[in-house]
């Protein structure tokens, strides 16, 4: 098991946050039908959202509960943009944004549906996180 950041384990550790069904994150992982690192499966074995921030206004989706979750804007973004399947949606759409996980690199990206998700598909977009765990110690931080 992966390490996850001390400031995402300080704040999740109220039993709301416990992920109860570990078998719906099984079978999340194979519907998103992508590798994603250890970090990923790790939290979202771990632990049940959504997540607040006081950092970063998004909202960070649980990966199959609530609706939206990670699950339900991962398939949109498919469908509706053409997205690879490396490419895992982590929130809520906000300004016209969402964060987006590259799976296949484990980096964070910050896109824009102004130009910034094609920036993305093209290998332009410049991560905002240089992982999934960097990426949690900021949003907990």
């Amino acid at each position: 098991m992966i390490s996850l950041p001390a400031a995402a384990e300080r704040k999740l550790a109220k039993p709301t946050y416990a992920r109860l069904d570990v078998e719906s994150v099984n079978a999340a992982l194979r519907r998103l039908e992508t590798a994603v690192p250890d970090s990923f499966r790790d939290f979202y074995t771990k632990y049940a959202g959504p997540f607040g921030s006081k950092r970063i206004g998004f909202l960070l989706l649980d990966l199959c509960e609530d609706t939206p979750n990670v699950i339900t804007q991962t398939q949109v973004c498919r469908k509706e943009h053409g997205w690879p399947k490396k490419l895992v949606v982590l929130t809520d759409l906000l300004g016209n944004a969402v964060l987006v996980l590259d799976a296949e690199i484990d980096r964070v990206f910050n896109v824009d549906f102004e130009g910034g998700d094609e920036e993305l598909i093209r290998g332009q977009l410049e991560p905002s996180w240089s992982s999934f765990n960097d990426f949690l110690s900021f949003f907990f931080g």
